[in-house]
């Protein structure tokens, strides 16, 4: 029986050695033939799979696998990888690494890195803003309240004192 993280370095090492090639998988969509890239990299800490199918990533969590598997997870993740489910012309197989594979692909990751690191910078300014609005409408709404119990004990003052002068104030 494998601890957890034996599993995960098991994991890791299929990985890495996966992501020294490029697959090439061959569809048949329409009558036509498209040629895509597959390529799966490590994230830097080591927790996440990204997958590049069809010029578009995927994430799989390492850890989260592993919760739900246990000892299978390695197989399972075999499987999310390499069994394809549309109509293929010809398996995938690996193909030789070219300067322009190489670049295609580095700025697919690139451009889906960035998209990334946009999306969170449009949360955390959204989030601020948000944030800013929630602390105004507080602000008015305490000061209103602040105005009709202001006006409401002028009220009442001029009400029970017959010498208090409401209009001074």
């Amino acid at each position: 029986m494998n601890t957890t993280e034996e599993i995960k370095l098991d994991i890791i090492k299929y990985i890495e050695e996966t992501s020294k090639h490029i697959f090439e998988h061959k569809v048949l969509y329409r009558d036509q033939v498209n040629v895509s890239y597959f390529n799966v990299k490590l994230s830097d800490d080591k927790e996440n799979i990204f997958v590049l199918y069809r010029n578009k990533i995927t994430v799989i969590n390492i850890n989260k696998e592993i919760t739900y598997y246990g000892q299978n997870a390695k197989n399972v993740i075999k499987h999310k990888l390499f069994l394809v489910t549309t109509y293929c012309t010809e398996p995938m197989h690996a193909i030789k690494h070219t300067k322009q594979n190489i670049e295609e692909i580095d700025q697919i990751f690139q451009k889906y890195l960035d998209d990334l690191v946009k999306k969170i910078e449009t949360e955390k300014n959204d989030s601020i803003r948000r944030a800013k609005e929630a602390e105004e409408r507080a602000k008015l709404a305490a000061e209103q309240r602040y105005k009709q119990e202001y006006e409401l004990y002028l009220s009442l003052k001029a009400k029970f004192d017959p010498e208090f002068d409401a209009t001074r104030y």
